[in-house]
């Protein structure tokens, strides 16, 4: 049950923040969001070739939301690694969920995106704990994500770079 939680709280915060992005964005004209946008993909693309450090609030979990028990644990937590920007970015392409809304300027589309963001985050973290049946595997689990990972970020450096220049592109039309 907590696990569900978890996740539909990393889903909600995203899609609230999607929404809330979609619905600002939404006022503006389009040509000012397909600039906006055009210039931040670009940005993101040339952070990723260039393998510059990501801006980010790069902290674990806040330790204090263990005394607060299981289900406020579960909701803050989550909820914090649903928004994403609150807590340790992993990948460049985290960065074109917001750039995407603002491009798309609708409070829907934009509760969608972030919304399955933080819907991803969570289950693919619940997944492996569910895959574990005990401490043991959990560990072996752990180890075998993170030996994966110098490949994981050069996948995702790849892919943010594609999607990048594929938003950039968009936005010029």
């Amino acid at each position: 049950m907590l696990s569900l939680t978890s996740i539909l709280a990393a889903t909600g915060a995203g899609a609230l923040a999607g929404a809330v992005l979609g619905l600002v964005a939404g006022l503006l004209p389009a040509p000012a969001r397909a600039l906006v946008a055009m210039v931040a993909a670009a940005g993101v693309l040339a952070a990723a070739l260039l393998d510059l450090p990501m801006p980010q609030l790069n902290r674990e979990t806040d330790q204090t939301l263990l005394h607060r028990g299981p289900y406020r644990w579960a909701l803050n937590n989550a909820g914090q690694l649903g928004l994403g920007f609150t807590s340790r970015i992993g990948f460049w392409t985290w960065y074109l969920v917001p750039v995407g809304i603002v491009l798309l300027g609708d409070w829907r589309l934009g509760a969608a995106a972030w919304g399955l963001y933080g819907l991803t985050r969570l289950a693919m973290s619940v997944a492996a704990a569910f895959a574990a049946t005990s401490e043991e595997r959990l560990g072996r689990i752990s180890v075998a994500m993170l030996s994966r990972r110098p490949l994981a970020t050069r996948v995702a450096r790849i892919s943010a770079a594609v999607l990048a220049a594929a938003l950039t592109l968009i936005a010029a039309v």
